[in-house]
């Protein structure tokens, strides 16, 4: 008796759309091998990306940008050659309002104390009321109460940006006219005794005894001196403003400024934090002096010095310091004590790029030698961290210097990272952090990304570039009429049917808004065989098309789905049944 052949229906869904895993090329799972100018939508359905438009075109390279809120207005702000410009999105456009002393290089903005201030390698500048202008730097009290005649014990050590210093002496009993400075002195701005000021006449320099000689001094008398040092040392001080990395670290009681990527890779700097009272009391002697402030000797190597550092960037009350080699840890509640103390957490995992690292939600994500990495911490104690790769689903799409040239940005509302290279220039991963899914955009040339409002922006070169949601072209030059076409596309990986050679398609379902669209199918079967299938134009918008389809018989097959055209397709679901 001859046995029944069986007619066993088998078939694969995409109710949800999961991005791109690579590594599963050839099962009968529902794996995505591209995924390319479609996103992923909070439902699981796909849909084709908005297009961008070029907003401005500067005369020179953009080196930096910046995006964000100083003092409740929200500004974005950008360098290119020398010329700082601020953007007036409502007039699609932007302007230069001042200039900076460099005009190449890396350079970048950050703010602190809702001040906004940028680093160049040779100089940090603040911009204030329209203005960019170099920091003078807090002028610290150096000395305080000292008695008069007597060396005092240093209340707070001179300030690598200035030689500017204040001291205070009580005069005793039997005083004298000798004011010790400690160190030699260039000049006196002012003195003032019992809060009046003493003619110049009155007192003098003594380069000798490291003094200065003030008439008339009596019993219980209060004086203060306002003075310039003679030049010191000066290697700490350009070795600090030649970094051209900064991050602010700590909450409004305890903010601290960090900077390396200076002339010695291995070196960080820490400010100190200054009230806003200790400001006002500088600032009535050096007016406008502000609040950056880095003690001599304020430096600090990263671990055994030996690796350079690469990122900076926090995770919960932490501050997590990436090198070449490992990373390293410090906890905000102890990063006032010095010398700055950091903690080993991984000996093993380094940084590839500079600023290759950043924070979502509360976890940050960094770029390896060969993997994107995800910094968890599973309990309270600083020792304990890990990190574990994300990247596996798209690695066999890295080529061997993808990591070490590429740039990483966070869109922290989204919470998704970008991630592109100069080794694949034009294509951009994006990783949704919640779903923990990839997909890609591409004709993107970006050289870093920035968020305005809302929409995430890029720049390219000379071009200043955002994202806009009414867009369904890219605009590449200013003034574009006419854009270029946004083509996406998903493949399937390789979907096996199981019995050799013994299933055929029968059937199609798709779900999807793609009215009045230019939207194509086209399965591959393993025997070589192609079935072209087109929906221009099937239904109304929120639709179920289906299909009948018939096809030599196949073990395996894959499909690309194409969306063309000047409307947003979105894919909700697709079905595909063979027998």
């Amino acid at each position: 008796m001859a046995q029944k052949k069986s007619n066993k229906r088998l078939s694969t869904s995409y109710h949800v759309f999961k991005g791109v895993d690579a590594r599963e090329s050839h099962s009968g799972k529902e794996s995505i091998y591209e995924l390319k100018n479609f996103k992923v939508l909070p439902d699981g359905s796909i849909q084709r990306r908005i297009g961008y438009k070029t907003f401005y075109t500067a005369d020179s390279d953009i080196r930096t940008v910046w995006s964000g809120y100083v003092d409740g207005y929200s500004g974005c702000y950008f360098i290119a050659g020398n010329k700082v410009y601020q953007v007036y999105e409502a007039l699609n456009s932007a302007g230069a309002f001042s200039t900076i002393s460099t005009s190449y290089g890396k350079a970048e903005f950050f703010l602190l104390k809702n001040l906004l201030h940028i680093i160049d390698g040779k100089n940090i500048y603040k911009i204030k009321n329209a203005l960019v202008s170099p920091v003078i730097g807090y002028v610290p009290l150096f000395g305080k109460d000292w008695p008069v005649g007597k060396i005092g014990e240093i209340n707070e050590p001179l300030n690598l940006l200035n030689r500017h210093a204040r001291i205070t002496y009580v005069a005793g009993t039997s005083p004298s006219s000798y004011l010790a400075t400690i160190y030699p002195v260039e000049s006196v701005e002012a003195v003032y005794k019992n809060g009046e000021a003493v003619s110049i006449n009155d007192f003098t320099i003594d380069s000798k005894l490291n003094s200065i000689n003030l008439k008339g001094i009596e019993s219980g008398d209060s004086i203060e001196v306002n003075l310039t040092f003679a030049p010191r040392t000066v290697d700490e001080r350009n070795t600090l403003l030649s970094c051209t990395s900064a991050t602010v670290f700590g909450g409004i009681n305890n903010s601290r400024l960090f900077m390396w990527n200076g002339n010695k890779k291995n070196m960080m700097f820490a400010s100190r934090y200054v009230s806003d009272e200790a400001i006002a009391e500088a600032e009535k002697r050096y007016a406008d002096c502000g609040g950056i402030y880095f003690p001599e000797g304020n430096s600090f190597t990263v671990g055994k010095g030996g690796a350079p550092v690469k990122a900076v960037t926090k995770h919960y009350d932490r501050l997590i310091i990436l090198t070449s080699e490992d990373a390293w840890m410090a906890n905000n509640s102890t990063c006032d004590i010095e010398p700055f103390p950091i903690m080993n957490i991984n000996s093993n995992i380094g940084c590839a790029v500079n600023h290759g690292a950043v924070t979502v939600g509360n976890d940050p994500i960094s770029l390896g030698e060969e993997a994107v990495y995800q910094w968890t911490s599973d309990t309270d104690e600083l020792n304990e961290a890990n990190a574990y790769s994300i990247s596996g689903p798209i690695s066999k799409f890295f080529s061997k210097y993808y990591l070490s040239n590429a740039i990483i940005f966070a869109d922290k509302e989204n919470r998704q990272i970008w991630l592109t290279s100069a080794s694949e220039r034009g294509l951009v991963w994006i990783y949704d952090v919640a779903k923990k899914i990839w997909f890609s955009y591409d004709n993107i040339e970006a050289d870093m990304f920035f968020k305005m409002n809302g929409n995430v922006g890029f720049i390219n070169k000379k071009d200043f570039c955002i994202f806009y949601e009414d867009l369904t072209r890219d605009f590449g030059a200013v003034g574009d009429s006419e854009g270029e076409e946004i083509v996406a596309t998903m493949q399937s990986g390789i979907l096996d049917f199981e019995t050799p050679r013994a299933k055929k398609l029968s059937a199609l379902v798709i779900k999807g808004d793609i009215s009045d669209s230019d939207t194509d199918l086209e399965f591959v079967c393993d025997g070589g065989e192609k079935i072209n299938i087109s929906l221009n134009s099937e239904a109304d918008p929120h639709s179920i098309i289906t299909k009948r389809l018939f096809s030599h018989r196949f073990k395996s097959l894959y499909f690309k789905l194409t969306a063309k055209g000047n409307s947003r397709q979105t894919i909700h679901s697709l079905y595909i049944d063979a027998r």
